[in-house]
């Protein structure tokens, strides 16, 4: 299925332009990102906090006869999270580096701002402990895809975007265990949680 998905938006991606109205916008922005636990994930004892990473890219929009546009983004994406554990001093930050493969519906509530809402699709391509590599290779998961939802405000072709992204694939996933270590049957999965401010123009 995710094998699947990812053909079509990669297909879309290369495609959608030669048949349709479209534009062309390259995109950069800053990423302030953390990990989300499930629910009954206790972090006593840890927290998690908001790190900075960087994203940029291409943003393409496809204009049909109607408020609506649709557009096709595929950019590279620094996520991950500070985590700090009580007991030690000091700032934990993992760094994950994702190739994100985006589908935005876009809808003008004016000339200046519109409402942004869609899903990413994101590759693991590297990942950091403290700015080094984990001698243990990949601990995360090597997807990653969730909602996106915001606002994006218009100046002429130049735009600046504010989004919200809500990991919906498990990151890492756990077992959570009782006192004596005997798996209680209840999930201890970590999420991406990203805000996005990013800035692009439309050249064509």
């Amino acid at each position: 299925m995710r094998s699947k998905l990812l053909s079509a938006i990669l297909c879309l991606l290369f495609t959608l332009p030669a048949f349709a109205q479209w534009q062309l916008s390259p995109i950069v922005g800053l990423n302030i990102s953390k990990f989300r636990t499930s629910s009954n994930y206790s972090t006593e004892g840890f927290s998690y906090a908001y790190k900075n990473g960087l994203m940029g890219g291409l943003n393409i929009k496809y204009t049909p006869d109607n408020p609506l546009n649709i557009q096709l983004e595929s950019t590279f994406s620094q996520k991950g999270t500070e985590h700090n554990i009580d007991d030690e001093p000091g700032r934990n930050i993992v760094d994950l580096n994702y190739i994100d493969l985006g589908v935005i519906i876009e809808y003008p509530l004016n000339e200046i701002i519109a409402v942004n809402a869609g899903g990413s699709y994101g590759i693991n391509v590297g990942e950091k402990y403290n700015g080094k590599n984990n001698p243990a290779g990949k601990l995360h998961n090597g997807t990653d895809y969730g909602a996106i939802g915001g606002l994006k405000f218009y100046i002429g072709k130049l735009f600046i975007r504010t989004n919200y992204y809500h990991g919906l694939n498990p990151i890492l996933e756990g077992i959570i265990t009782d006192e004596n270590g005997v798996p209680t049957g209840d999930a201890a999965n970590e999420y991406n949680q990203m805000f996005q401010v990013s800035i692009g123009y439309y050249f064509l």
